[in-house]
């Protein structure tokens, strides 16, 4: 039951994040899928429960890093990511463990929607995204796999 749950939960995810034009990203908080808009410009939108992240960016020429603690009680996670309207630069997105170990890492430089299970090497502690002119609307969401 919980592994369809989850399968539901992942296919409602990408269904939400690659909506086209949509400038909002998605939250889950206890099971529940919440979507959030993208208010600004250049302004990284972050979104921490315990068991899930959430981030998105409606970039323009952005430079810059985000870089968030996150608590994960397991190294099974699942990842969505969506970037659309890409006109320039990159975007890399790394997921590190409690001792600095690069678990996961993602450079993106085109549209795209992707998304993965995960068995990481430790339990996630931080998120970074790092942006070099940046031009798109990026949205990722990371939860726990039940």
């Amino acid at each position: 039951m919980k592994r369809m749950k989850m399968f539901v939960t992942i296919m409602l995810a990408v269904y939400m994040v690659s909506c086209e034009g949509d400038s909002s990203i998605l939250s889950v908080d206890n099971d529940n899928i919440i979507d959030i808009e993208i208010e600004d410009t250049n302004s990284p939108r972050v979104i921490k429960e315990n068991g899930s992240f959430s981030f998105g960016l409606r970039g323009k020429d952005y430079s810059g890093t985000t870089s968030e603690p996150v608590h994960f009680d397991t190294e099974q996670i699942v990842l969505a990511i969506n970037l659309e309207n890409h006109q320039s630069g990159r975007c890399v997105m790394t997921i590190k463990s409690n001792y600095n170990q690069v678990l996961f890492t993602k450079e993106i430089t085109n549209n795209i929607i992707y998304s993965e299970a995960l068995d990481l090497d430790d339990y996630p502690e931080q998120i970074t995204f790092n942006f070099f002119d940046f031009t798109g609307t990026i949205k990722a969401a990371v939860a726990e796999e039940d």
